[in-house]
């Protein structure tokens, strides 16, 4: 159960890193793709082959658009869930320590009845 949480941040950066390669590998695409099917690697390679219009420039802005907006969220959530994290973890400090104060833990409250 622990290992996933810990683990994750390398996973979303080893997903955006594949999606980034995979745009890159035109080889593979064409060889993998069927006789009927374009892929957006080699679309964009026989438009770049004419030379570079417009359309190109959109989708590379697009592109990373996404990818900009997906790492922006990643950071956010993950920075609110470990501010959450935090607050957690001092309020159970706080607590613990004024039950310490008073001198009733739980097990001597327990004890003393």
């Amino acid at each position: 159960m622990i290992t996933i949480p810990m683990i994750a941040p390398s996973l979303a950066a080893g997903g955006m890193m594949s999606f980034a390669l995979s745009l890159d590998d035109l080889v593979l695409a064409s060889f993998v793709s069927g006789p009927g099917s374009t892929t957006l690697p080699m679309e964009v390679f026989s438009q770049v082959r004419l030379g570079v219009k417009p359309e190109i420039n959109a989708i590379a802005s697009l592109i990373l658009l996404v990818v900009s907006l997906f790492t922006f969220l990643v950071w956010f959530f993950t920075r609110r869930a470990e501010e959450a994290r935090r607050k957690a973890v001092q309020a159970a400090i706080e607590e613990a320590a004024v039950a310490n104060s008073s001198g009733m833990t739980h097990t001597g409250a327990l004890i003393r009845r």
